[in-house]
């Protein structure tokens, strides 16, 4: 029979050969008439295929495998990452049957077991997947892709005498990323990974592949950064401990250090948009403080135009209109 049910699985599989060419899928139901009318759209595809020469259905797994062969995204293992949930949720799939009831269908799924921000993360890779299908003439339409509205928060930041506490609390390899990181707004990667053969002088040069948009970066180093860098033991990588270069800063120590300086809510991230506030609340203009960061996009940097008040207010009575005169009319 050409549809049948391969030991261990419930759904039902079709096996046939046409032209000399063998089909084999699953039928992705339990259920014997869907599994029949599936079978025979399917003969009728590999029908056209084989006797017209029609372009063959291309499978959704096929699709990840030139995704990944083809990209050269920085973030891919990223991609990876989310396509370990995708993936067995879409296997055997054909990219042409991925509309928008089976991709709502998955963000709901996604959503259940997740906030609605990751789920708009794997929603995203796989709309990007689609147009590249669409790109590639795998697929005739690409569909549309619903996103969950999400109102971004505030960015989270702590005051100087906040850190003050943490830093007391931190163990002394984390005293010292931690403190470069309020004086730099370096993200992680580039902290953890620096060089001795980066830093020149008062300035670091941090190579492309270390920065999230992927472009070399140098960023100028205080008195204090400097300090640090200068004082810390390790002759290739900067930040080590007990002789290793670190790797990791989302540890216990750092979440325990947390606890003990009464401080929630607060993520190793959340340092760099701690050195952002301290900066915009010192008056640093915006445009250099998307220099320092560095930011793609103003927008993300506006985040933190509300701290700076005074900044601004020299320019509030550039407009100050008075109540016009009432003329009496006689």
């Amino acid at each position: 029979m050409s549809i049948y049910k391969p030991k261990g699985t419930s759904n039902f599989h079709t096996r046939f050969s046409i032209g000399g060419k063998e089909t084999r899928r699953s039928c992705r139901t339990t259920d014997r008439r869907k599994a029949e009318e599936y079978e025979h759209t399917l003969r009728e595809q590999v029908w056209r295929q084989v006797q017209l020469g029609a372009s063959p259905d291309r499978t959704y797994d096929e699709l990840a495998l030139e995704w990944l062969d083809q990209s050269t995204k920085k973030s891919l293992a990223t991609d990876a990452a989310l396509m370990k949930w995708l993936n067995p949720r879409l296997t055997g799939m054909l990219v042409r049957e991925i509309n928008r009831a089976k991709i709502i269908e998955l963000r709901k799924e996604k959503t259940k077991e997740s906030s609605k921000s990751t789920a708009n993360r794997h929603m995203a890779l796989l709309r990007a997947m689609l147009n590249a299908g669409l790109e590639w003439g795998w697929i005739e339409h690409a569909p549309k892709v619903p996103m969950y509205r999400i109102i971004k928060k505030e960015p989270r930041w702590i005051t100087k005498d906040e850190f003050a506490r943490l830093y007391h609390e931190l163990p002394s390899h984390l005293q010292a990323l931690a403190l470069v990181a309020v004086n730099t707004g370096l993200r992680k990667t580039p902290l953890v990974e620096m060089r001795r053969s980066w830093i020149h002088g008062n300035h670091v040069t941090i190579p492309a592949r270390y920065m999230k948009d992927g472009k070399p970066f140098g960023l100028p180093l205080n008195d204090v950064t400097r300090g640090v860098v200068d004082s810390q033991p390790g002759k290739d990588f900067v930040f080590t401990y007990k002789g290793k270069r670190i790797t990791q800063t989302n540890t216990k120590a750092w979440h325990k250090a947390l606890r003990r300086a009464g401080i929630e809510n607060f993520r190793w991230h959340d340092l760099r948009s701690t050195w952002a506030s301290w900066h915009v609340q010192a008056g640093t203009p915006l445009p250099v403080l998307q220099r320092l960061g560095p930011w793609k996009s103003y927008e993300m940097v506006l985040r933190y135009a509300h701290l700076a008040p005074d900044h601004v207010a020299s320019y509030a009575n550039n407009v100050a209109v008075q109540p016009p005169r009432l003329r009496v009319v006689r």
